[in-house]
């Protein structure tokens, strides 16, 4: 499966966070694959300003959380990405609602994703 296809790619985290479009993935990605140097996707998305090195790292550990299958660490580092950001009204509802299609993506399952706002009503997957 190759990084364009994998839901857990960390350029689709991003993009599924909110953090980078569509568009400036592709950019970087060509970036990356017409460099002399070899240079991670990460590396590139900050260096082109379109993300800032802790966006990176809150991506990477949604893409751990989901890669090993845990709905509820990676709902809540969805969660605290979008808070990190605040960028607009309503980004971290959208943060979760995007975490919680990758969860479902990812885990090809149509349970409900594991939101923080489920874990505090006491409900959600068990």
């Amino acid at each position: 499966m190759s990084a364009k296809d994998d839901p857990t790619s960390l350029g689709l985290v991003l993009v599924e966070m909110g953090v980078i479009t569509e568009d400036q993935l592709r950019e970087a990605v060509e970036r990356q694959e017409n460099s002399t140097l070899e240079q991670l996707l990460g590396a590139v998305l900050v260096h082109e300003g379109f993300c800032k090195k802790e966006d990176i790292e809150a991506a990477i550990s949604a893409q751990e959380s989901m890669r090993r299958g845990k709905k509820v660490q990676h709902a809540m580092a969805v969660a605290d990405l979008a808070i990190y950001r605040k960028k607009t009204n309503g980004a971290r509802d959208r943060a979760i609602a995007s975490g919680a299609r990758l969860v479902r993506t990812a885990s090809g399952s149509g349970f409900q994703a594991v939101t923080p706002e489920l874990l505090a009503k006491g409900t959600g997957d068990r």
